[in-house]
């Protein structure tokens, strides 16, 4: 592998953390919120938070798409 092959696969890994903590940012916010403090807890709230939010996109892409309202 060249020396620019693994820059690039480094650069991907750090594109891929920044989407990764973007993603994350809300539920972590409500987390910190709420004062969750249990890293267990966190991820059940964390994914509760993202469920939601997934969904409401879900539906509004669905109205969109379809033209209900």
């Amino acid at each position: 592998m060249l020396k620019s092959d693994k820059s690039r696969q480094a650069g991907a890994a750090l594109e891929g953390d920044a989407m990764l903590r973007l993603i994350m940012w809300p539920a972590n916010a409500v987390c910190d919120a709420i004062h969750v403090e249990d890293e267990n807890e966190r991820g059940v709230v964390r994914m509760l938070v993202n469920m939601m939010l997934l969904t409401l996109m879900a539906v509004i892409a669905f109205v969109i798409l379809f033209g209900i309202l």
